[in-house]
This record gives structure tokens, C-alpha cells and sequence, in this order.
């Protein structure tokens, strides 16, 4: 177990007591709840071993969670009302203890955003739906006005 050493009267956690090549004192913290750090502790090899596998096993299961996460987004939330349904969803996994509060938190805030980005797309095709008919009004009025001048000249 780590000792804790007093220095100018407060309580402090000792460093490592492995010993370095040139014969001084290691003055890296030890790991939790031992007396040397990670680079002296006499299991060194089967510690690191098990953190690079967990750490790498952690990672493909985020970035697959990732994936599945922005599949179900695009797949599923393209408007305002699936926001909705989306943000209801995450209060019922909160008060259900499936979601936690600083996810649902996250959820929240980014939920607005994406109903502002859905709200301006749309707002974008009303915009060249409207410029469209503009376009071809303005054809059909042009059209109407070289027949009436060639019928009248």
C-alpha cells in the first residue's frame, strides 16, 4: 500500500521506491494502491499488457457505438417531431436509470441544434421551391409576350 509522507506539516502521497539506473530515487507516483509507479512494479509487463488490451477492446466498442449512433440518426431523425421523439426517448432511459443524466444532458443540447439545422434546411427548399415557380412564371409571362407581339405585329 502507499504510504503517505509529511512534508511541511500536510499529508502527501510517497513517490515510487523503484530505483532508477543511476542509482536515485523514481519520483513518479506510484499506482493506486502500490508503492511503484508503472514503469518499476515487479508485474510491469502482465499491468500494461491487460491495459493496452482493455483500452484497445474499449475503443472499437465506442467507435462501433459511434457508428450504430449516427446510423440511428440518419436513419431515423429528420425532423422536428423525430427530435422530439428522440429527446422523449432519453427522458424515459434517464427516469428508467438505462441513460445517464450528463448523456441525457448532451442529448438535450444537441437536440436543439440539429432542430435549427432541420428547421433551415427546410426553410432552404421552401426558398428554391418558391424561386422555381418564380422562374417559371417569369417563362410563361415572357412566352406570352413574344406570342401577343408576334400576333399584334
Amino acid at each position: 500500500m502507499a504510504r503517505k509522507a509529511r512534508k511541511n506539516g500536510k499529508m502527501e502521497r510517497a513517490k515510487c521506491q523503484g530505483i532508477k539506473p543511476d542509482g536515485l530515487r523514481c519520483g513518479a507516483w506510484p499506482l493506486r494502491g502500490e508503492v511503484f509507479c508503472m514503469l518499476h512494479h515487479p508485474d510491469r509487463d502482465n499491468l500494461m499488457l491487460a491495459g493496452s488490451l482493455k483500452t484497445r477492446k474499449e475503443k472499437q466498442e465506442r467507435k462501433k457505438d459511434r457508428k450504430d449512433f449516427w446510423d440511428f440518426l440518419e436513419d431515423n431523425v429528420n425532423s422536428p417531431e423525430d427530435v422530439k421523439k428522440l429527446i422523449l426517448t432519453a427522458i424515459a432511459e434517464v427516469r428508467s436509470g438505462e441513460l445517464d443524466n450528463k448523456s441525457a444532458s448532451n442529448i438535450s443540447s444537441l437536440a436543439g441544434h440539429l432542430v435549427k439545422v432541420i428547421e433551415a434546411g427546410d426553410l432552404e427548399k421552401k426558398m428554391k421551391y418558391l424561386e422555381d415557380k418564380l422562374k417559371e412564371k417569369d417563362k410563361k409571362e415572357t412566352l406570352q409576350d413574344m406570342l401577343r407581339k408576334r400576333h399584334t405585329g
